[in-house]
């Protein structure tokens, strides 16, 4: 098994019981095979958004909140609807190709309810999609921790993966 060190960035804290839940059951199942932190930053607030404009400036203080956060040296992932969509045994050999030849540091980032900032998007190394369809931020957690227990399952040569 690859050592990695899975750290994942994401806008705001699950407010859904059941997410929340499954999120914290993945995580648990993944620490069986890798290190793994969820780091929640600071939600922008905001009252009702009537304009791009608007949306773009949240996503702009957002972008500075996760650029900080970001650990050095790490390869970074951006989860984002116009990424890159890999089959989970693609995506488990994507992760550890990376981790061989970029280092066992990764980083994951979850943008909030409007998505990411192109200087997030710029900064990643590589942007990745979950589905075409769109989920919002907060299903999109469980999701891809539900993708990374299925890579190391699938890294490990365990029975989960069918």
């Amino acid at each position: 098994m690859i050592k990695l060190k899975i750290t994942i960035l994401q806008i705001g804290k699950t407010n859904q019981k059941e997410i929340a839940e499954l999120e914290q059951f993945y995580t648990k199942k993944i620490k069986n095979f890798v290190e793994v932190r969820t780091i929640s930053l600071k939600e922008i607030s905001h009252g009702k958004i009537s304009s791009e404009a608007e949306k773009e400036i949240i996503k702009q203080k957002e972008a500075e909140i996760i650029l900080n956060a970001i650990p050095k040296n790490n390869y970074v992932y951006a989860l984002s609807e116009k990424g890159q969509q890999y089959e989970s045994k693609e995506f488990a050999y994507l992760l550890a190709n990376n981790a061989e030849k970029n280092g066992p540091e990764i980083t994951f980032i979850i943008g909030g309810c409007f998505g990411l900032h192109l200087s997030i998007l710029k900064r990643a190394n590589t942007s990745l999609s979950l589905s075409r369809m769109t989920f919002t931020h907060e299903l999109a957690r469980p999701i891809l921790l539900e993708q990374l227990y299925r890579a190391c399952t699938i890294i490990a040569g365990r029975e989960y993966h069918y």
